[in-house]
């Protein structure tokens, strides 16, 4: 009964972590927008010593944003939204209705998706600024998350939806199958554990890129969301889990430089991760993302430095942040592209973070909230 209600209890600091991750790739991006514009302009080689040395390590720190962002993204969602399923596989209690999963899914990702792939088609497309055919338009609204997707430099963030889209249908999908055939399944953690390390291997094995996140597609990076989906197993089976404040402060901790150290090796060819990346960025965006979950398991009260209103403000809006950042420095760069790196960067900062909250705002509060109204119920805080 223990086991039932913990997994039954809202994650309390899930909105400050998308915050914290919707942040991070806004940072990440402050720097690479403004680089990878003047490498357009200047029809540079984007391996080239002096891109990779713009900005310094400092910069490749700032730029590992991205990165980190997603990956806590990823662990996120993957928790939230596969404790229902793991509830009513492992105890039996109500499963969750594919209909009302589906429709809750689809309002949550794709009213302000669209609103804002409108808004760029007609200020950006129409206007002149990028060109796009039919066809390539018709697949960014059908999530379509390829490299070669229209005006990158606008939309290059969005293959990461692509990537939750399928991964909402695969949960969804073979959630059910367990639940429905649960009754002739013996040692049913052991079959969630290999389900969900086969197919981490299948999507790691033999990584297609240096690079990790330059791997687009389903295949190369579902294995993401499996450290998020091992969390929700662990909550919902141990009978006992640990109350150590030091191992919750320190998994938090660790798992956090870990996760920036990886990411920024991630950008660095010349350090021997080779094809491990993938599975230690998984690894410590799942760490990061325990910390705060073994604090609250504990029964004690969410850290300041996490609950807080402004990371509250920016979790409950992570989305339409994470939306609207990459066309409003995108933006600034075209109006200011006689210019250095440098200054693009500067300008970003200074106008692009104020512009990005405020159209997040707008976005939030006359698309995703009244789309978000018409949710059907559901037993946890959704993702």
């Amino acid at each position: 009964m223990e086991r039932l209600q913990r997994a039954r209890e809202p994650f309390r600091v899930g909105d400050p972590l998308r915050g914290i991750a919707a942040l991070a790739v806004v940072l990440g991006h402050m720097l690479g927008i403004p680089v990878i514009s003047w490498v357009q302009d200047l029809g540079l080689d984007g391996n080239s010593a002096q891109v990779k040395d713009a900005f310094g390590p400092v910069g490749d720190v700032v730029t590992s944003g991205g990165t980190v962002g997603v990956s806590i993204f990823f662990v996120l969602s993957s928790y939230l939204l596969s404790r229902p399923f793991l509830r009513a596989y492992l105890h039996e209690s109500p499963r969750p209705g594919l209909e009302r999963y589906a429709r809750n899914r689809f309002l949550r990702i794709v009213p302000a998706y669209w609103a804002l792939l409108l808004i760029l088609l007609l200020t950006v497309v129409a206007t002149g600024l990028a060109d796009a055919t039919a066809r390539q338009v018709a697949r960014l609204f059908l999530f379509g998350g390829s490299p070669d997707r229209p005006f990158p430099l606008w939309v290059g963030h969005v293959w990461t939806l692509d990537i939750e889209v399928r991964f909402y249908v695969l949960l969804g999908v073979l959630g059910t199958l367990l639940v429905l055939a649960r009754r002739w399944i013996p040692f049913r953690v052991a079959v969630v554990v290999v389900l969900t390390l086969g197919l981490t291997a299948w999507s790691f094995w033999d990584h297609p890129s240096r690079a990790s996140f330059d791997a687009y597609g389903f295949e190369a990076n579902a294995g993401r969301f499996s450290a998020g989906v091992l969390l929700a197993l662990a909550e919902a089976t141990l009978l006992r889990l640990p109350r150590s404040r030091a191992l919750a402060i320190g998994a938090f901790g660790l798992g956090f430089v870990a996760l920036v150290a990886f990411s920024v090796a991630d950008q660095d060819p010349s350090l021997p991760l080779g094809n491990w990346t993938p599975w230690l960025l998984t690894a410590a965006a799942g760490v990061t993302v325990a910390g705060p979950l073994l604090w609250q398991w504990a029964g004690r009260p969410s850290w300041l430095v996490l609950d807080n209103a402004f990371l509250r403000w920016a979790g409950s809006r992570s989305y339409s942040i994470y939306l609207v950042h990459l066309p409003v420095f995108a933006f600034l760069v075209q109006i200011d592209d006689g210019r250095g790196y440098q200054a693009r960067a500067v300008l970003c900062a200074i106008t692009g973070v104020p512009l990005i909250f405020a159209a997040a705002e707008l976005l939030h509060r006359f698309v995703e909230v009244p789309a978000l109204s018409r949710r059907a119920p559901s037993q946890v805080v959704a993702a």
